[in-house]
């Protein structure tokens, strides 16, 4: 799966095909919670770290009141991150969107 093509794709589908729904969305948390833990081993991260990371990020989308679309996921690879201390780069900010429209916490 390369994350430029499969979440992107993903989501277009969780649109056009919403009775669907439940299994894109179970595939997009899957994904987003490997990439996360994989990104998160290498770097070190404690399993606290990794949950202030994806509050952090959540409290980001909620204020830019991205919606769980394609649209909301090119705001949120645009959206500035000064002041963070969690440095991510595309991939990972791709997989954390992915991870939190799976779960169901991006409306």
């Amino acid at each position: 799966m390369a994350f430029g093509g499969t979440i992107p794709n993903l989501l277009k589908q969780l649109e056009a095909e919403p009775e669907e729904a439940d299994y894109i969305k179970s595939e997009l948390s899957d994904y987003g919670i490997n990439v996360i833990r994989d990104y998160s081993r290498d770097k070190g991260w404690t399993r606290r770290d990794t949950e202030t990371m994806l509050r952090e990020e959540l409290k980001r989308i909620r204020q830019l009141r991205l919606t769980p679309d394609y649209e909301g996921l090119v705001g949120y690879a645009r959206a500035r991150r000064s002041g963070s201390e969690y440095p991510l780069n595309r991939s990972v900010r791709f997989a954390v969107f992915a991870q939190l429209v799976g779960k169901g916490l991006i409306r």
